[in-house]
């Protein structure tokens, strides 16, 4: 099979090059069909069947905002908001702390950007009995209605317990910094700490979500092969019919 020189070897080309391949020689043609429509099913399934047993990782985006302030020394205007994306080993029933295998937070001070912390696993640590969370191929959920929900993640020294540069879950108070709801703070909990607690966190609410890209399903690509094999065809029959006149 070549290429002619410059050009990219894209799927186009490739599809182009296989379907020539196909139907040239001095086969029958029930078997160039033949031919041709098992290698469509071969690339279409292929993919799919020998893909791995093992559960693909996910990696959920988080973008919450809230205005809710901790505490009575904030102003009333004080708002924030945590973006980033925490990625789990794709485990869905049966979810665990240890699922987890990376998180990336940025805690965002909507008022003063001085203020703003970014949580890693280089700086900071997962803490809580991780009872509330629950994975789903779409959403990671928190079960707020569970009074012994806790989901922390604070830096390695510090966090909650000093109030300071943390993102809690909670199904009920586990501190003033970290009440029922949804709490974080970029800085301070007592300079600007917020929090979500509001009827919608009654119970399994979804905290992140997957943000799927636009990936072709197997029967499109299916269909895409059969529609390059027909113009392929219909090619290889027009430019036989042209020999048979210049030539007849």
């Amino acid at each position: 099979m070549k290429f002619a020189s410059g050009t990219g070897v894209g799927l186009g080309a490739i599809l182009t090059a296989f379907v020539r391949q196909v139907f040239r020689g001095d086969f029958f043609m029930r078997t160039k069909i033949a031919a041709f429509a098992t290698g469509v099913l071969m690339v279409a399934v292929a993919p799919w069947a020998i893909a791995p047993a093992q559960a693909a990782e996910i990696v959920y985006s988080i973008n919450l905002v809230s205005e809710v302030v901790l505490h009575a020394s904030q102003p009333g205007d004080e708002s924030g908001t945590v973006v980033g994306t925490i990625t789990t080993n794709g485990t869905l029933a049966g979810f665990t702390r240890s699922d987890i295998t990376s998180f990336d937070l940025k805690l965002i001070d909507n008022e003063n950007s001085s203020y703003n912390f970014e949580l890693t696993p280089s700086n900071a640590t997962i803490d809580g009995t991780y009872s509330g969370l629950r994975a789903s191929a779409t959403d990671l959920s928190f079960d707020f209605a569970d009074p012994s929900a806790f989901f922390l993640i604070q830096p390695q020294a510090g966090g909650n317990s000093s109030g300071m540069h943390y993102f809690c879950l909670a199904g009920s108070p586990q501190s003033d910094a970290c009440p029922a709801g949804i709490s974080f703070a970029p800085f301070d909990y007592k300079t600007d700490g917020v929090g979500i607690q509001n009827l919608d966190l009654a119970g399994v609410v979804s905290i992140a979500s997957v943000q799927s890209p636009s990936v072709p399903e197997p029967s499109t690509w299916a269909m895409m092969l059969v529609g390059f094999g027909m113009v392929g065809f219909g090619q290889r029959r027009r430019s036989r019919k042209v020999a048979r006149v210049s030539f007849g």
